[in-house]
């Protein structure tokens, strides 16, 4: 989802302590067309870029992209940054189509496949009853475990392992 005002304006003002964000707007008269934002980490991964490149789908075809894309290189290149990251969709095969013009613009480019990331969904109301069967199996595995469940922030007499554990995930 896009985000809001005031959470595009927080991105800047409250930045993470070990990423700076650059960014860079295409203008046609008074109207942006394209935008690239890119993050250089200041702490770990110092080679690469992480990039979000877009441009209006009426506005491509016009170098646009190209115009920010080779900005960014050049930015890359002033902070020392050997390795680009970008995201872009493109659909399985045999799967739901999508829209890949992202993807045929950056291989044309030289830009590779590197990660491949799959999202899933599951209709909640498909497992409403949940399988009893199923969860009663489970359970004969999980002698001596909890579960915990909050909202918000973590509670405190938790936080520690809580903790421990996203690191390692990480």
């Amino acid at each position: 989802p896009t985000p809001s005002r005031p959470e595009h304006t927080a991105r800047f003002e409250h930045p993470w302590p070990a990423l700076t964000e650059e960014a860079l707007l295409a203008w046609d008269g008074d109207r942006v067309v394209g935008a690239a934002s890119y993050l250089l980490p200041q702490a770990e991964n110092v080679s690469l870029v992480y990039l979000e490149l877009i441009v209006q789908p009426q506005h491509r075809r016009r170098c646009i992209g190209t115009r920010l894309l080779e900005e960014v290189y050049a930015a890359a290149r002033r902070h020392h940054r050997s390795l680009l990251e970008i995201q872009t969709v493109r659909a399985l095969p045999g799967g739901v189509a999508r829209d890949e013009a992202g993807y045929r613009y950056l291989t044309h480019r030289a830009h590779g496949p590197g990660v491949t990331s799959i999202r899933s969904r599951c209709q909640i109301a498909d497992h409403a009853a949940g399988d009893e069967a199923t969860l009663a199996e489970a359970w004969t595995h999980a002698h001596g475990y909890s579960l915990v469940q909050w909202r918000d922030a973590v509670p405190e007499e938790i936080i520690a392992d809580a903790a421990a554990l996203q690191s390692r995930l990480m």
